[in-house]
C-alpha cells in the first residue's frame, strides 16, 4: 500500500508514524510545508504567510497525486493539511484525516475563519482518524458526516520494556521524588502552573521536577526558575530520540501534565507502560486514560489541589504499586504503538478495498 501522507516534517509524531508504517511493509510518501529529514516533496513557500501559504499548497495536490499514484492520502492535522486536501484534487483517491487534538479543540476558537476552515476540511473529508472518543465527538460538531474511529497513538516497546527493570523495585527507591513534566513551553501546556501549585514543596526539596528546554515561553520559565530560587529543583533537558526519551522514562517517579487542552496524551500512554504514577489536570481527553483510581487528577484553577497531590505522595499516604501494574496493563492491552499502527493500516486497507 503506498500512502501520501501530508504532515509536519518536524513533528515527533509524523516522523514516529512514518517510520513505523515504512517497518510494517507499507510505502508512505511525505508530502510537507515544513523542514523534516524525512520529507519527500515540499510544497512551495510562496509568500512565507502561512494561511496563504496552505491554501496555495491545495494546487500543487493534484500533480502530487499523479506523480507518486498513492492508494490513499493521509493528511495529518485537519486545519492545516487537512484544509490543503480538502482544496485540492485527490484524483477519486480515498482520504483518511488524521485529527491531533489543538486542530479541533483549540484552533477553531482562535477565530471565525478557522473554525469555518474545520468546517470545510470535515465537510470534505468524512473518513477520520483520532485518538479519543472525545476528539471524534468534538469533530462530529463541525459536521455532521464525519465519521471517526479511535485509534490510541501508545508507547513503544522501549517504554513497556522499563516497567520491567523496575517492577520488582520499592517505590520510590529514593528520595526526593523524581517528577518529569515532558510538556514544551507552550501556553497551553501550562508550566507555570505546576510552578505556582508546588511551591512550597519544591522550597521543602521532596521533589525535584525536569521539563523540557524548548517551546515559545521558555525563556519565561528560565526566569521565574531563577527568581523563586528554584534552580537546585529544577532541571532541563534537550531533545532526545525516541529510544533515548523511553530510557529517560526509568529514570524518574511521577509523570506530571498540567495541559488546558488534550486528546489522549501519548506522553501519558507512554509514563503508564513505563511505570510512572501519572498526575494530570482534569480535563475529558486525559479522562479517557485517567481517574482517581489509577493516578490523580487536579484542577487546573485551583494550584493548591496539585500541592496537595504532591504532599499526599511525598508522605508516603498510599501504595502506589500495584496502581502501577495496572496502569502498565492497560497500556499493553490498548497503547502499543506498533499494534495501533497495525490497525492503521487494516483502517486504509479497507477504505480502498483490499480487505
Amino acid at each position: 500500500m503506498r500512502i501520501l501522507m501530508l504532515a509536519d516534517g518536524r513533528a515527533v509524531h509524523t516522523v514516529r508514524f512514518q517510520a513505523e508504517m515504512k517497518r510494517q511493509g507499507c510505502e508512505v510518501v511525505l508530502a510537507s510545508l515544513e523542514p523534516g529529514d524525512t520529507v519527500d516533496y515540499y510544497f512551495k513557500r510562496r509568500t512565507g504567510i502561512s494561511g496563504i501559504d496552505y491554501t496555495l499548497a491545495g494546487t500543487e495536490l493534484n500533480g502530487l497525486v499523479r506523480k507518486y499514484h498513492p492508494d490513499i492520502i493521509n493528511p495529518h492535522y485537519a486545519s492545516g493539511y487537512g484544509y490543503i486536501v480538502a482544496l485540492g484534487n485527490t484524483e477519486g483517491v480515498p482520504v483518511v484525516v488524521h485529527c491531533l487534538g489543538s486542530d479541533i479543540l483549540i484552533d477553531p476558537r482562535k477565530s471565525f475563519i478557522q473554525k469555518w476552515r474545520i468546517k470545510f476540511v470535515l465537510g470534505r473529508i468524512n473518513k477520520v482518524l483520532v485518538d479519543s472518543d472525545y476528539l471524534g465527538e468534538k469533530a462530529q460538531k463541525y459536521s455532521s458526516k464525519t465519521d471517526y474511529k479511535v485509534v490510541y497513538w501508545g508507547a513503544d516497546d522501549t517504554a513497556f520494556e522499563i516497567y520491567k527493570t523496575r517492577q520488582d523495585k520499592k517505590w520510590p527507591d529514593k528520595r526526593p521524588l523524581k517528577v518529569l513534566v515532558p510538556r514544551s513551553h507552550k501556553k497551553v501546556y501550562n508550566n507555570l502552573f505546576i510552578l505556582d501549585g508546588l511551591q512550597s514543596v519544591l522550597n521543602e526539596k521532596k521533589i525535584e521536577i525536569t521539563f523540557p528546554n524548548w517551546g515559545e515561553a521558555a525563556e519565561e520559565f528560565r526566569q521565574v526558575v531563577s527568581e523563586r530560587g528554584f534552580d537546585g529543583q529544577i532541571t532541563l533537558y534537550g531533545y532526545k530520540s525516541r529510544n533515548e526519551y523511553n530510557r529517560m522514562l526509568g529514570e524518574y517517579d511521577v509523570y506530571l501534565s498540567a495541559s488546558k487542552s488534550d486528546s489522549s496524551p501519548a506522553s501519558l500512554i507512554e509514563a503508564m507502560a513505563a511505570g510512572l504514577f501519572p498526575v494530570a489536570g482534569n480535563i475529558p481527553g486525559v479522562r479517557e486514560w485517567l481517574d482517581i483510581s489509577n493516578g490523580r487528577l487536579f484542577d487546573l484553577n485551583d494550584p493548591v489541589t496539585l500541592k496537595n497531590i504532591f504532599t499526599e505522595i511525598s508522605n508516603d499516604a498510599f501504595d502506589p504499586v500495584e496502581i502501577l501494574k495496572s496502569n502498565h496493563e492497560r497500556a499493553l492491552l490498548k497503547g502499543r504503538f506498533r499494534e495501533n499502527i497495525a490497525e492503521t493500516i487494516a483502517y486504509f486497507e479497507k477504505i480502498i478495498g483490499n480487505e
